[in-house]
């Protein structure tokens, strides 16, 4: 009977030692998984960075462009299309307001 007893105590130990060598195991991928995710994020980020510093670099020349095109008298060769919601310098007209006196003067 004490047979059974020791051999019981060693099934118990080992079922202990896996349970242990799984518990780090896992928390060994996932912290693999973790660092992976931090290091794609990164990685991201730095892109959105150089995206970012592209972008005000092309609106620069973009302004540059027109800028030169106003004052060589080319300001209708580039017909930049608004964006909504924006106007241009000097004009405080709204669309409708040019369509409603033509309607009105006719």
């Amino acid at each position: 009977m004490q047979f059974c007893g020791t051999n019981s105590r060693l099934y118990e130990q080992v079922g202990g030692g896996v349970v242990i060598f799984e518990v780090q195991r896992s928390s060994r991928s996932e912290a693999r998984k973790e660092e992976a995710r931090k290091q794609e994020l990164e990685e991201l980020r730095i892109k959105d960075e150089e995206l970012e510093k592209k972008m005000a670099d092309l609106q620069s020349k973009l302004a540059e462009v027109e800028e030169l095109a106003k004052a060589r008298g080319l300001t209708g060769f580039f017909k930049v299309k608004q964006q909504p919601g924006t106007t241009t310098k000097g004009s405080s007209e709204k669309p409708d307001a040019k369509s409603s006196e033509s309607s009105s003067s006719s």
